[in-house]
């Protein structure tokens, strides 16, 4: 296992790996070798070998040790956000052409109008990464991306904040932290 990046965080600490290889690994199916990678990478950074990650019912991770916690996989990336603060969400994109010719499919008009041109795929991931981080955060499921979360204009740069508005039983407001890095965007709140 690879510690790409470790960011502490006044309420918790982010750590992005790579290379988390188990044994077993070609046999496994994806979702099961995800989490089995969590759990790898919690003991790593913990020190508590006996230390485990659950799920509720609507599928959001937990673990005794944190308030709350949140994960993002992308590629051979695994991001694990941990926090002292009763809600956190995190989520991770390494960059791909798909996901910016497909940027229609969750960014509604007025975003794509808005949307910073220089560095277009980077900042298409930006907007990506906020709505995931932001339905992470708020444990809303099945939420319309393009209709129902609202990505504020910023200034694009390398690291920096962005505002979301959630559209969801009732008007919630999130600031969401990113970088962007020469693999991944990361957004996080």
């Amino acid at each position: 296992m690879k510690i790409e990046s470790d960011i502490t965080l006044k309420e918790g600490r982010i750590v992005i790996a790579t290379d988390i290889l188990l044994n077993g690994d070609s046999t496994q199916n994806k979702i099961a070798l995800q989490r089995d990678r969590n759990i790898l990478l919690l003991r790593h950074i913990t020190g508590e070998q006996q230390a485990t990650i659950n799920h509720s019912p609507e599928g959001k991770p937990y673990c005794s040790l944190f308030k709350s916690i949140s994960i993002s996989h992308s590629g051979n990336y695994t991001a694990l956000m941990m926090s002292n603060h009763p809600a956190c969400g995190v989520d991770l994109q390494i960059y791909k052409e798909r996901t910016t010719q497909g940027m229609d499919y969750f960014m509604s008009e007025k975003e794509i109008a808005e949307v910073d041109d220089n560095d277009l795929m980077r900042n298409v991931h930006l907007y990506w990464c906020a709505k995931e981080t932001a339905i992470k955060f708020f444990s809303v499921s099945g939420i319309d991306f393009k209709n129902k979360i609202y990505i504020h204009p910023f200034r694009s740069e390398q690291n920096g904040i962005l505002q979301a508005t959630v559209f969801h039983a009732q008007q919630h407001e999130l600031m969401i932290s990113y970088r962007k890095t020469e693999n991944y965007a990361l957004c996080f709140a």
